[in-house]
C-alpha cells in the first residue's frame, strides 16, 4: 500500500511541476509587504471559506503589491457600517487577479457570491474595529489593525 501512495504523490508532483512551467497552474502567494495606497480597488466575490472571501478582482493583473491593503476596509460599494465586511489583515493571491481576503472584525459576513465589493487603503493607526453584533465573533489576537502598529 506504501508503494502505491509513494506513486501516487510522485504522479502529483509531476504534474504540479508540468503544470507551473507550462503556466497553467500558478502557486498561491501569501501578500507579506503591504500596498501603498492604489485608490479603491473593485472586485466580485466568488467565494467565501470562513473568515476568507474569494475576490475576482476587476483587473486581471494585479499583484500583492498592488492590492494588499493591510487594515484596509473590505466593503459593499457604497457607504455606512451596514456596508462595511471586515478589515484586511491577509491577502492570498491565487493567480490572474483572484485573491483570498483574510478579514478580521466580520461583519454583515458574509457577503453574496457575486456581490460587488472593493477595498480601500487605511493604515492601521486609522482603523478599528466596530462594535460586533450579536452573534458575531472577531479574531482580535496578534491583530496589527488593533494594536496600533
Amino acid at each position: 500500500m506504501k508503494r502505491i501512495e509513494k506513486t501516487w504523490l510522485r504522479l502529483k508532483l509531476l504534474l504540479a511541476l508540468f503544470l507551473l512551467g507550462t503556466g497553467l497552474a500558478v502557486a498561491d502567494t501569501v501578500c507579506t509587504t503591504p500596498a501603498r495606497n492604489n485608490g479603491l480597488i473593485y472586485g466580485t466575490v466568488v467565494g467565501v471559506q470562513g473568515q476568507n472571501a474569494i475576490v475576482q478582482f476587476d483587473d486581471h493583473s494585479l499583484k500583492c503589491k498592488d492590492v494588499f491593503y493591510l487594515c484596509g476596509d473590505f466593503r459593499r460599494p457604497a457607504t455606512g457600517l451596514k456596508e462595511f465586511f471586515g478589515i484586511i489583515r491577509q491577502m492570498t493571491d491565487l493567480g490572474n487577479g483572484k485573491f483570498s481576503i483574510f478579514n478580521d472584525c466580520p461583519l454583515n459576513w458574509p457577503p453574496k457570491i457575486g456581490e460587488r465589493v472593493f477595498i480601500i487603503y487605511k493604515t492601521c493607526q486609522n482603523n478599528y474595529c466596530p462594535p460586533p453584533k450579536d452573534g458575531d465573533e472577531y479574531s482580535h489576537q496578534d491583530n496589527p489593525c488593533l494594536s496600533g502598529s
